[in-house]
């Protein structure tokens, strides 16, 4: 199952092949793909979010252009992305299709829209109603799935809108920040025969690093043994166990991201001591989880 639109012009003025490279080709994160009858399709996948989906141009859409309706022009533009992904899909993308929308003079015929009264007559592209109307028809989705007895896994949308904006905001904090403060990725785990998701990041070797809220640390500590050689020990601890033992030493960071902390340079030597005493337990019965493979609404 997935989400589809179709755009179409008021006037009979065709999109070429040329104009849509060059545009999508300027854009960040897309991918041209020319298939072998000449169609083409703009592949966005944000290595940062995981976020992906498709526009795809073809000029000759049958099936697009029994959707468009009399007195509008197909353009052979249409558009797709997945359900039963988490909201921030929809976030990312919808901005981005009012901008193209916008940049070619195009309307949207949205099937979805008779979630929010509508009845899939061409109109202005507005990324809101298109998160609306992608959030609905996410929910029939789920809904579907979990008729057939399958139990997605969840993540609370706050916890799920945090990470988000994280990840979007990640490299910009490691430009900032330079080579002498390490800014993690957060990864997303499951423990084994459960279906709510845990945030987790890494910390190695007590370094100078942000820390945003998660629920778990994976810590890798190099354990002294006299007159033998180091021994690496690597294992999992919860967040607030960490922060609550190094609080002292951190600092808050301000801005878009809430409860944002910093371990400083002239900092990390302070906590060395209280880094290599954490008890730690092994994550054998912890799996990693991909972004695109979780819900963040309960049903």
């Amino acid at each position: 199952m997935s989400y589809d639109l179709y755009f179409c012009r008021r006037q009979n003025d065709p999109l070429t092949k040329e104009e849509l490279i060059d545009y999508f080709n300027n854009c960040p994160h897309y991918q041209v793909l020319e298939g072998e009858q000449g169609d083409l399709q703009f592949w966005y996948e944000n290595e940062d979010t995981e976020v992906y989906f498709s526009f795809d141009f073809c000029i000759s859409n049958e099936e697009q252009e029994n959707t468009v309706p009399e007195g509008f022009y197909d353009t052979g533009l249409s558009f797709n992305i997945n359900f039963l992904r988490p909201t921030f899909f929809a976030l990312e993308a919808m901005p981005l299709i009012e901008e193209t929308a916008k940049k070619f003079d195009l309307l949207v015929i949205d099937p979805q829209d008779h979630e929010i009264g509508g009845n899939s007559w061409p109109k202005e592209c507005k990324a809101d109603e298109l998160v609306t109307t992608w959030e609905k028809s996410n929910v029939f989705a789920i809904e579907r799935i979990n008729s057939q007895g399958e139990d997605l896994l969840h993540m609370p949308k706050e916890k799920s809108l945090l990470l988000w904006n994280y990840l979007k905001e990640k490299n910009t904090f490691q430009d900032k920040l330079g080579d002498e403060v390490f800014v993690p990725q957060i990864f997303l785990i499951q423990r084994e025969g459960e279906k709510d998701l845990h945030r987790v990041i890494t910390w190695t070797q007590a370094i100078p690093q942000i820390f945003p809220e998660c629920e778990y640390i994976i810590v890798l500590i190099e354990k002294r043994r006299f007159g033998l050689k180091n021994k690496a020990e690597e294992g999992i601890i919860p967040y607030h166990l960490v922060i609550s033992q190094i609080e002292q030493y951190l600092e808050p960071i301000d801005g878009p991201i809430p409860n944002l902390k910093i371990l400083k340079p002239q900092k990390a030597a302070e906590v060395v001591d209280i880094f290599n005493g954490f008890k730690i337990d092994d994550y054998d019965d912890f799996l990693r989880v991909g972004l695109d493979n979780f819900i963040d609404i309960k049903i």
